[in-house]
């Protein structure tokens, strides 16, 4: 491929998750405590179209690219992402 900065990266944390694990966890770093509700796709399709696919599909970045152009870049946890997001927040 050509140079670094015309290269496009996925990136993502170092550790791969569901989508109901992302969202505990942003409750849990928000201080929230809120029931996870789950919605048949055929409910929420007449809404929301082919949207519906796209957020509920899986996603599985490789990030082996970006860490070996950028090997002393540290990625955070989501955890950590979120902890740095709140604390800027204020």
């Amino acid at each position: 491929p050509g140079r670094d900065q015309d290269r496009v990266f996925e990136v993502g944390g170092p550790e791969e998750m569901t989508m109901k694990e992302m969202m505990q966890r942003a409750l849990k770093a928000a201080g929230l405590r809120r029931p996870i509700l789950y919605i048949p796709k055929f409910l929420v399709r007449p809404m929301l179209g082919k949207a519906v696919d796209f957020i509920t599909m899986d996603i599985h970045l490789d990030i082996e690219p970006f860490k070996k152009t950028f090997p002393l870049l540290k990625l955070k946890t989501m955890e950590e992402g979120l902890d740095t997001y709140m604390k800027f927040r204020g």
